[in-house]
């Protein structure tokens, strides 16, 4: 979470290609016995676009996707933009509060997990 604001694209999609190698090789020294495609339908689904997804199977409830527990990908955390500070804004200069407090109440629409207000 704290690279969301820095165009941090092929470094997340370097996390989760590492991810997955790791779980297939998990996968494969856990079963020695199996072939690769048994491997791969046992753990890895495909859903959508997304091939070779790590999931489990049997539906959740109140789930859409028919998965009971779906990897999370690093490459899906949106990207937020840092917005700077006006070079003349000051926040001891009265005529400025009302910038200020703009800024404040936009930053705290931002709904991270775990995250305070003032994050």
């Amino acid at each position: 979470m704290y690279h969301r604001h820095v165009v941090a694209k092929a470094s997340f999609s370097s996390i989760d290609s590492h991810i997955w190698q790791l779980l297939w090789k998990w996968a494969r020294r856990r079963h020695t016995m199996k072939g690769a495609r048994w491997v791969k339908t046992r753990y890895f689904r495909a859903d959508a676009h997304r091939s070779w997804d790590f999931a489990t199977k049997g539906p959740a409830e109140g789930s859409t996707s028919g998965f009971r527990f779906r990897l999370f990908r690093a490459m899906t955390i949106p990207i937020t933009r840092h917005v700077k500070v006006r070079g003349l804004a000051t926040p001891f200069d009265p005529a400025w509060t009302t910038y200020f407090a703009r800024r404040r109440t936009a930053k705290r629409s931002v709904k991270l997990f775990g995250a305070t207000p003032w994050c």
